[in-house]
């Protein structure tokens, strides 16, 4: 498997890092739509109340916050 860039990690503090989440790796244009890690991300913290970190370029992040608001907590790439 290559290495997109894209990736899931834990932090120190157990909080999960979402590392690139457009629904095509690595996306010049934010297509958030059908992406299974924002999917997961919303199950952690919706279902098993996990924080999360969505980490990405700010055009992503406005659109991820367009659609989940303050679900997350976010982070520039």
């Amino acid at each position: 498997m290559k290495n997109t860039g894209q990736s899931i990690s834990r932090d120190e503090d157990g909080s999960y890092i979402f590392d690139g989440v457009t629904f095509k790796d690595n996306s010049p244009v934010p297509i958030i739509e059908e992406s299974q890690k924002l999917e997961v991300a919303r199950i952690l913290v919706t279902r098993h109340h996990k924080k999360v970190v969505i980490r990405d370029t700010p055009v992503t992040i406005k659109e991820v916050r367009k659609k989940y608001g303050t679900l997350f907590v976010y982070e520039q790439k």
